[in-house]
């Protein structure tokens, strides 16, 4: 009896670690593709700072990826969504941008 109450505790925690890791893969795969849009709305507002716009940048990328998920299972993803992973990504986009503009005009200039 007692083998059958370990193997079933470790395939519990087996099978949470791999839902676990899809799902964060999942939100990672969604996060690339919504940072262009989270950029776009917040070259969109009219705020001064750059802080509040990565601010608002950040929260309308969360709030996409709350939206596309079911109700049941919104509070295992919004613990899962990190801010700071999403703001590196914000930042790695605009950078990215930024320089292939520069490219662009140095192409431009010769």
């Amino acid at each position: 009896m007692g083998l059958d109450v370990l193997i079933t505790v470790v395939s519990i925690v087996f099978i949470l670690i791999i839902s676990i890791f899809g799902s964060k893969l999942y939100l990672n795969n969604k996060i690339k593709k919504l940072v262009p849009l989270g950029v776009e709305f917040a070259d969109k507002l009219s705020q001064n700072t750059n802080r509040e716009k990565l601010t608002k940048a950040i929260s309308f990328i969360e709030l996409s990826i709350l939206n596309i998920m079911p109700l049941p299972v919104k509070p295992f993803v919004d613990y899962l969504i990190d801010s700071d992973k999403i703001a590196v990504g914000i930042e790695r986009f605009i950078t990215k941008r930024k320089i292939k503009e520069l490219n662009n005009l140095e192409n431009k200039n010769r």
